[in-house]
């Protein structure tokens, strides 16, 4: 590649909407998938941070999240030991082009609580048992082949726990 294409190159990864810095420009112009998957996982993480604010309002503290880009119809799954008698909420976002279920399971990989299906589902629990529980977020159909997707985790405040 000549000086010229590759500075024209750094010019237009520079004026898109993706903020790159240091190493990462240079993994995006040998990647652009990375530069694709930062992309997405930032658009998800602006409807991330609203639904964690909504969260907030109605008393849940927030414990966890995963992030990550998924195929349409791919699926996240996390673990978390929640204890009996305590309050939880789970919630799923993605772009508004995609429609996803989320639903809990028990130790016993019963079904324990499942959300509306839409582009942000959201459930909340409280446990009737202390364990492992299951929380799956599946994409049952998007407008792209790839698209961002995250699962919040929050507590309760008011809860048993402390």
């Amino acid at each position: 590649m000549g000086k010229a294409s590759f500075v024209l190159l750094t010019l237009s990864l520079l004026s898109s909407s993706a903020v790159l810095a240091g190493d990462s420009l240079v993994a995006a112009a040998v990647d652009p998938a990375g530069a694709d998957e930062k992309a997405l996982k930032r658009q998800v993480w602006g409807s991330l941070r609203t639904m964690t604010d909504a969260a907030q309002r109605n008393g849940f503290r927030f414990e966890a999240h995963t992030l990550e880009v998924i195929s349409r119809d791919g699926s996240i799954t996390d673990y978390y030991t929640l204890e009996a008698g305590s309050r939880y909420a789970f919630g799923g976002v993605c772009d508004d082009g995609c429609h996803m279920s989320l639903r809990v399971f028990n130790e016993h990989k019963r079904l324990v609580a499942e959300g509306p299906i839409g582009s942000r589902p959201f459930v909340v629990l409280t446990a009737k048992e202390t364990g492992p529980y299951l929380i799956r977020l599946d994409m049952l159909g998007s407008s792209t082949p790839r698209c961002g997707a995250a699962l919040g985790f929050y507590f309760y405040k008011l809860s048993a726990r402390r």
